[in-house]
């Protein structure tokens, strides 16, 4: 072994500051996800106009399906809210167009608001008993 080979003061100290710093970062808290990561929820119209296909062509990708990767029937998987219109979740749609087949429950559940705002007026006002 040589005098060379021997670790400076100023070697060491650069080292061990660089485990610090990793240390502190695994310390502190990782950042909360969004909450607010709702997902985009499409109309027919809306995934016609984004594949340029025709309306018959989504309805029968929703009720029929087509062939998927290994060569699997998937269909797309929709949303239907009552008598409404169906509605078609963006990642549903990115799964339909890979060939592979999404499972609704894979969607995030819906974050309900703190607190629901009240219009102006709607509750009388309050008057403090003396």
């Amino acid at each position: 072994m040589r005098r060379d080979d021997l670790p400076t003061v100023g070697y060491l100290d650069e080292c061990f500051r660089t485990i610090l710093g990793h240390i502190e970062a695994i310390k502190r808290p990782a950042p909360a996800p969004e909450a607010s990561a709702a997902v985009v929820l499409l109309t027919i119209e809306q995934v016609m106009e984004h594949l340029s296909v025709s309306r018959s062509a989504v309805q029968r990708w929703t009720k029929v399906g087509k062939r998927g990767r290994n060569k699997q029937l998937i269909k797309l998987a929709v949303l239907t809210f009552g008598e409404a219109e169906p509605r078609i979740p963006w990642p549903a749609l990115l799964a339909f167009g890979r060939g592979e087949a999404y499972d609704l429950a894979q969607l995030p559940a819906p974050q309900l608001p703190a607190a629901l705002p009240v219009p102006a007026g709607a509750l009388p006002a309050l008057r403090l008993a003396s």
